[in-house]
């Protein structure tokens, strides 16, 4: 059984750590902001966060500028669909 562990700074996630605290991935945040971060780092693959109107994430590229996922939202704010997902693929 796997394990993962959340670190925080403030309000802030700033990374999940496997069961030895090894960062499995790391978030990183502007100044000032609270529960937004900008990117995240797993392992060499970098994604970047990008957000609606709502302030709710819309999608996530790559170092390159693909988008690699994309969520969909109904009038409520709940995601009702996630194109791709890169969460199975980074850690497992």
């Amino acid at each position: 059984m796997r394990h993962t562990r959340y670190a925080y700074q403030g309000l802030n996630l700033i990374a999940e750590l496997d069961e030895n605290n090894n960062a499995l991935v790391r978030y990183n945040h502007a100044p000032g902001t609270m529960d937004r971060p900008l990117s995240m780092q797993a392992g060499e693959q970098v994604f970047y966060y990008h957000y609606d109107e709502r302030g709710s994430v819309s999608y996530l590229t790559n170092a390159k500028g693909h988008i690699v996922q994309k969520y969909v939202y109904d009038s409520f704010g709940r995601i009702v669909m996630r194109i791709n997902c890169i969460y199975v693929t980074m850690l497992r």
